[in-house]
């Protein structure tokens, strides 16, 4: 910073300079606490291999938006990071018009018939229902939107979309994993 004539410092900064520097303050331990978390839990990405150059693109959002405390992107691109990565799996594989189904029918089709357990499936499927409501409209007391959740769990939306946030990256990475259909 600048001083004046008196020794006094001198903040020229316009007020778009300084509303980001009073973010970054009121924010960076909680975004430092998240990005520990992430990276405590899966701290050695660089050697995965992602697939297209489209499903890195949004594993490294996931990751800024989770870190960012950007929740509802969070589960949004982490839920697409993983429909890509069974579209590709399944283009590798051969199934070109199955790898262009939506993702509910590509779960159903797994359901069972895969070497992807069902139990992830299933927790892919609820990530999906939980994503539903912020891209598709629906009714207020629809029992899946944050709000009828919130009240069903007797817990503010906040904690909820922290959770759904960790749980979406949480199998995120899981789908890395996932080597063979």
């Amino acid at each position: 910073m600048q001083e004046d004539l008196f020794g006094n410092s001198v903040d020229n900064r316009d007020s778009f300079e300084k509303e980001l520097y009073e973010f970054d303050k009121a924010t960076f331990d909680e975004r430092l606490r998240r990005l520990r978390y992430f990276y405590k839990y899966f701290p050695e990405y660089n050697n995965i291999m992602f697939g297209s150059d489209e499903s890195y693109r949004i594993f490294k959002e996931v990751q800024s938006c989770f870190i960012n405390a950007e929740d509802i992107s969070v589960v949004i691109l982490a839920l697409s990071f993983i429909e890509r990565r069974f579209q590709e799996l399944l283009h590798i594989k051969g199934f070109e018009a199955e790898s262009k189904d939506t993702l509910n029918n590509i779960l159903k089709n797994f359901k069972g018939k895969s070497a992807i357990p069902d139990y992830f499936l299933d927790k892919v499927n609820e990530l999906r229902l939980k994503r539903n409501p912020f891209v598709h409209l629906r009714n207020v007391m629809d029992k899946d939107n944050l709000f009828s959740r919130s009240i069903l769990k007797n817990k503010n939306t906040e904690s909820i979309l922290k959770k759904d946030a960790k749980d979406a990256i949480s199998l995120m990475f899981e789908s890395l994993k996932i080597k063979i259909l």
